[in-house]
């Protein structure tokens, strides 16, 4: 990183940065809880639902609203590795491949996504 930049945000080192990311992504999935994730239905009513869209969720915990569907589905569908992202333990994408709900591509996979397509 520029030494400028380092020293706007904080980090020290890269792995201070990706120490950074990991406890954002800590933090969004404490926040994210499986009960205001319903499928249809007046969720305008609901007082106690703070943050009714996925992408004003992700605003308000400083995250993608990829990343927060992401936390929503493994909240709803499995909790348990839910709690590991929570805790720190697990990044979401590692949390998503424990899940069975997305694979690590192969190289010979990445070069068919990025290159030969064109």
């Amino acid at each position: 990183m520029i030494p400028l930049l380092k020293a706007e945000i904080g980090i020290d080192s890269e792995e201070d940065g990706s120490r950074a990311v990991r406890l954002r992504m800590a933090k969004a999935a404490a926040n994210t809880t499986g009960q205001n994730l319903g499928h249809g239905g007046d969720r305008k009513s609901n007082a106690k639902v703070a943050f009714d869209t996925q992408v004003e969720r992700a605003k308000q915990n400083g995250i993608s609203h990829y990343t927060q569907r992401k936390l929503d589905r493994l909240a709803r569908e499995r909790p348990d590795i839910h709690k590991l992202v929570s805790s720190g333990e697990l990044s979401v994408a590692a949390a998503e491949r424990a899940a069975g709900f997305a694979k690590k591509k192969t190289p010979l996979e990445q070069l068919n996504h990025w290159s030969w397509r064109r």
